[in-house]
C-alpha cells in the first residue's frame, strides 16, 4: 500500500501523507523530555547518514581500491576523508552517549542508541530480502552512468 506511485510525477503521495500526518501529530508533544530526544535523535541521524558514505570512502581508500573522479583535491584528500570519518564517528558518539538527562528513565537515556541499533537492524532485514538469491534485485546489474560535462 504504502509502495505504490501514483500520479503522472509517480509520487508516493501516500507516504507522503502519513508523513504530513505523523509531523503534524508531533507538535501536539508538550514534554519538554521528549522534544529533546527527538532533536537529539534527529542530530545524530543527520550525521550518521553523512557518516555512512565518508567512513565507506575511508575503507576504500585503506583498501586502495579508490579511484580518483575528475575534482580531486590530490594528496590532501586521504587525510581529509581520515580526518572527516574519525570526526564524524567522534560526533555520534558524542550525540549518542547516554546522559542523566531524563531523570534516569533507562530508555530515553539510551533512546538514540537503541534507536540507531534498532532501525540498522531493520534496514539489514530489510536488505536481506531485497536482495536474497533467486531475487529481481540479486541478479540486477547496474552500470555506472558517466555525464558528459561538455554535453555533447
Amino acid at each position: 500500500m504504502l509502495s505504490k506511485l501514483s500520479g503522472s510525477e509517480r509520487l508516493p503521495r501516500r507516504v507522503i501523507a502519513l508523513t504530513l500526518v505523523v509531523a503534524g501529530l508531533l507538535g501536539f508533544i508538550h514534554n519538554a523530555n521528549v522534544i529533546t530526544l527527538l532533536l537529539s535523535g534527529a542530530t545524530a541521524g543527520f550525521f550518521v547518514s553523512y557518516a555512512l558514505p565518508v567512513v565507506g570512502a575511508a575503507i576504500t581508500r585503506l583498501r586502495g581500491n579508490w579511484t580518483p573522479g575528475p575534482v580531486s583535491m590530490g594528496k590532501a584528500a586521504a587525510t581529509v576523508t581520515y580526518f572527516a570519518a574519525i570526526w564524524m564517528i567522534a560526533e555520534i558518539i558524542n550525540i549518542a552517549w547516554p546522559r542523566n538527562t531524563y531523570l534516569g528513565v533507562w530508555y530515553l537515556n539510551w533512546g538514540i542508541i537503541l534507536a540507531i541499533v534498532v532501525l540498522g537492524l531493520v534496514g539489514v532485514l530489510v536488505s536481506a530480502y531485497v536482495f536474497r538469491p533467486g531475487s529481481d534485485a540479486a541478479s540486477a546489474h547496474f552500470e555506472p552512468v558517466v555525464t558528459d560535462p561538455e554535453g555533447e
